[in-house]
Parts: structure tokens; sequence; C-alpha cells
């Protein structure tokens, strides 16, 4: 790995060989020299998460061998844009990923930071203006119906005897009772997948990979990233990081969460740590949450029902909009 020889100025990342690979052991010193500036690029109350984003980088160059083919400074790069939506990179929540791609401008192998369908959710909830966000197959057999005009709506009644998935939709539901949704059928849906996804798609357009191995879901996820992308989002977001999302985090496998309402648990819910568990959460998750929504800092984490009434409740309803962990 190579570095300039001139010190870079302060509040920028110091320049690498954009070409260079590094070991484990490289990538580590080398994230150690720039935490102090992702640590910057962060909330101050929210300061300590460059730690564990570094952790969480690391750990997923162990976890694919051709992660660890890539540059060193791709890799940076991808740890800056995490930091700079404050999403979590690989692991249970599933909000951005890192893939592998050959740049052929460059002759080597870079990582990519790709937007998860879970990392929209996370940024359209941060708005304060969404309320829930579902997904739904429809089958034959069932009732399906949509409206568009000046009254939108989608009416939907599962059927006795159900066949085969014809459609996907996705609802986004605001705070006042507003609505958006995103209706695909199946043929639409392989259109999009050879248009978006090589990996997706084998000889004669027949889907391949996770497409073929478990296409509900990768339909259900293709809906929810359209709808999701007209959502109002808790960051500023441009159409080149929701491209990346849309063309490579859906090769990600994983299952979908089943619809759900949002509704306010009560104040004095005993089991969140149960809750938290469910939706991986670690203690370090929520106090983090905490800190961005109420402005507190907790060193060590009191059990979650001995939080004050306001952030138990909140932090159980922002939980309970969550999807369940994988």
């Amino acid at each position: 790995m190579s570095t300039a020889t001139e010190p870079a100025p302060q509040g920028t990342l110091v320049k690498i060989d954009r070409k260079a690979v590094v070991g484990v052991p490289q990538l580590r010193d080398l994230f150690a020299a720039q935490q102090p500036e992702l640590e910057r690029l962060y909330p101050a109350p929210l300061r300590t998460a460059a730690a564990r984003l570094v952790r969480a980088v690391v750990t997923e160059v162990q976890k694919n061998p051709d992660l660890a083919k890539c540059t060193g400074f791709s890799l940076l790069s991808c740890a800056v844009q995490a930091a700079q939506l404050n999403l979590e990179i690989g692991g249970p929540t599933g909000q951005s990923y890192l893939v592998p791609y050959w740049n052929k401008e460059v002759g080597a192998r870079e990582a990519q930071f790709q937007l998860g369908y879970r990392g929209m959710i996370t940024l359209a909830f941060r708005s304060k203006r969404v309320a829930a966000v579902t997904a739904q197959l429809v089958r034959q057999g069932d009732h399906f119906e949509v409206t568009f005009g000046t009254r939108m709506g989608i009416d939907h009644r599962p059927g006795q005897t159900r066949g085969p998935a014809t459609h996907a939709y996705a609802v986004v539901t605001f705070h006042g009772g507003a609505i958006d949704f995103e209706v695909m059928s199946v043929p639409e849906i392989d259109e999009h997948r050879k248009k978006y996804s090589r990996q997706g798609t084998g000889e004669e357009g027949r889907r391949a990979g996770v497409w073929a191995a478990n296409f509900e879901a990768m339909a259900l996820k293709t809906v929810l990233r359209k709808v999701l992308k007209r959502s109002p989002i808790g960051v500023d977001l441009g159409p080149d990081e929701y491209a990346k999302g849309e063309a490579g985090a859906v090769e990600q496998g994983g299952s979908l969460p089943a619809a759900r309402e949002a509704h306010a648990l009560p104040p004095a819910t005993p089991d969140l740590e149960q809750l938290a568990a469910k939706k991986g959460m670690r203690p370090a998750d929520v106090a983090e949450w905490l800190s961005h929504e109420f402005g507190t800092a907790y060193d060590d984490l009191p059990p979650l029902a001995d939080l004050p009434a306001d952030q138990r409740r909140a932090l159980a309803e922002a939980m309970h909009r969550m999807p369940d962990a994988e």
C-alpha cells in the first residue's frame, strides 16, 4: 500500500493508492489511522459507532474471500458512505452491504457500498413522516383490485385457495393517513430483473441465483425499493445511491418481514429486551438509538423496563416497526 508523502489536510481522509489491495492486518491499520476522521462524520453523541463500523467492515472482509481481494481505498470509501448515512454494514440489520465488483477503468476489484431495503426503511422512518411500511404477494385465487386517480388504493383479499404469485405490492403509510404504493405484476418484475440484475439473470433471460432460489422474497424487495425511492428520507441521498441499491443490494438473500400494522405499545411494556432480541438490536444499538432520539448518553444501559416512560414508549414503537432479524 502506498500513501501520499504529504500529510492530508485536517478533516480529510489520507490519500492512498486506489489500486492497492491490503490484507486484514493492513486493513485494520488503515482504518485505525482513519478512525478519527470517520468519527467526525457522525453526530457527536454517536461517534463511538465508528469503532463498530470498522469492526463490521473487517468482519465482512473476513467472511467473503472476494471482498478480501478488493482495494483498501474502496473499502474505506464504503465505510465513509455508511458513516455519512449512519447505517450499519452487514449483520442482522441488513441496512447496507459491501459488494465486490471488477472496475475495468481502475484495473482492480473494488467494494461498492449498496443500500439494503432495510436501510431505505430506516432512512424513511428517520424523516418522521413515515408511519408504516408493508409488502405483500398477490396469488391466483385472491381478490385484487387497484385504483388510481383521486382515490388511490388497493383492495386485496386472499382467496380460500391460493395459487402461484401474480403480483407484488408495497405500501408506505404516512402520519396523517396518506399512502403511497407500488404494484408490479410477475412479468414486470422479471423484466426489471433482466434490466438490473446480471447475477439474477441466466441463459435466455431465465431466473438465476437468489432470484431462482427465492423469487418471491426478491419480488417483494423490488416493489419495496421502488416505493421507498419516492418516500421522504432522514438524510440527503442522491439518485446514484438509490441506483446502486436497485442494481446490486437486491442480490442479497434473506426473507422479508411479514406485513404488519404499526401501533403504539403501552408505556410500561415489560418485554422490550425480548423485542430488541427479535429485531437484532444489541444494547449498544439501543443506547445509540436513544442518544440519537433523545440526546441522552448511556455508558451502561439500564434494564429497558427502567427507562423513562417516554423513552420506553418511543423505543417500543420504533422496534415494532422494524423488520425482524434474519
